[in-house]
């Protein structure tokens, strides 16, 4: 996938919209702007967001990755607040590969609903889209495309790539990132790409949060008697709240938690509360002391959905003021 940057505005444009298929009629996506009306000179854009599939190019960026033929993309929100701020790798979801400009709808209300990410986080968005080097391409998932032809899904984000394409965006960004208060939050395929890459990176990061995902355990080698041992060294000090619809089974692993408690040392029966917030949504807390814990939604737009009740809700849930307070610890 290519992007180009719309000749009528501040806008690029991803190079998905240039394709056809059975639904192609011409009248929804321009292939040449960010709208059809940016294309017709009308003096305004589409009111209907979907048909707009850009992002403002103040916002988008590029870098190069080691062996690879085409750059890594990722959006950038930097506040204005001065000095050090702790760093989010934000983790999309696989309608993102289909649907690219997804992503800055995301991260656009995230910045604009939630205060303290505006002004006290940069946010770092990569996109694992169709022709994105940070994507792992599924064997056997299909899904349709915008313009109706069935095409290979994503399964997952590459940890390697997409570590590096983080690594390469903060240091760009030079002192302004805190290297002590690298975090990654991430919902559905983000939320298991958290997990996935905390197996790896997790002590180069002061914590996850991830959202209705699980780890996969894909790359894990069950047959090397050293490999558990790597692995709680990358998790042992690694702070992890997860986020998961209770209804929402499959991606949550109360193995995996209770196996880690007992690896930290922690009682395996962890301490359990209940909390009320926003819209009438109900969480359950299983604590395994203040290092590990699992929050089970109800009342969530769905089940697996639930990530943006936390994420447009900071003065109920205070997620990213707690995130804010994280540190990495230094052996």
């Amino acid at each position: 996938m290519s992007w180009f940057e719309c000749p009528g505005c501040d806008k690029i444009v991803t190079g998905l919209v240039c394709g056809t298929g059975p639904k192609d009629d011409n009248s929804y996506y321009s292939k040449t702007h960010c709208c059809l009306q940016c294309e017709r000179d009308e003096g305004s854009q589409s009111s209907d967001v979907w048909a707009c599939p850009a992002v403002p190019k103040g916002s988008f960026r590029a870098t190069a990755l080691p062996s690879c033929d085409v750059p890594a993309h990722y959006i950038l929100h930097l506040p204005e607040t001065a000095g050090a701020l702790p760093t989010i790798l934000f983790l999309h979801g696989g309608v993102t590969y289909i649907y690219p400009e997804s992503l800055w709808y995301d991260v656009q209300h995230l910045v604009a609903r939630n205060p303290v990410v505006r002004e006290r986080f940069i946010v770092i968005a990569p996109f694992a889209a169709i022709g994105e080097p940070i994507a792992t391409v599924s064997g056997n998932r299909k899904k349709s495309d915008r313009y109706g032809n069935t095409v290979d899904y994503v399964d997952d984000f590459n940890e390697d790539l997409i570590w590096t394409t983080f690594s390469q965006a903060c240091q760009a960004l030079g002192d302004r990132v805190d290297w002590s208060r690298l975090s990654v939050a991430g919902y559905s395929m983000g939320g298991q790409s958290a997990w996935n890459l905390s197996l790896r990176y997790g002590s180069q990061l002061a914590a996850i949060v991830p959202f209705s995902g699980c780890c996969a355990w894909s790359n894990f080698d069950w047959n090397d008697v050293n490999a558990e041992d790597t692995v709680l060294k990358e998790l042992e000090h690694l702070l992890i709240c997860s986020y998961d619809g209770e209804e929402d089974r499959c991606t949550y692993s109360w193995r995996d938690f209770t196996w880690l408690a007992a690896k930290r040392a922690l009682d395996t029966q962890p301490d359990e509360s209940e909390s009320k917030h926003s819209d009438d949504v109900k969480v359950t807390a299983y604590k395994w002391g203040e290092r590990l814990q699992l929050c089970l939604m109800r009342g969530t737009a769905t089940p697996h959905c639930c990530w943006d009740a936390v994420f447009h809700n900071e003065d109920s849930f205070k997620s990213f003021s707690w995130l804010e307070t994280c540190h990495r610890i230094l052996e």
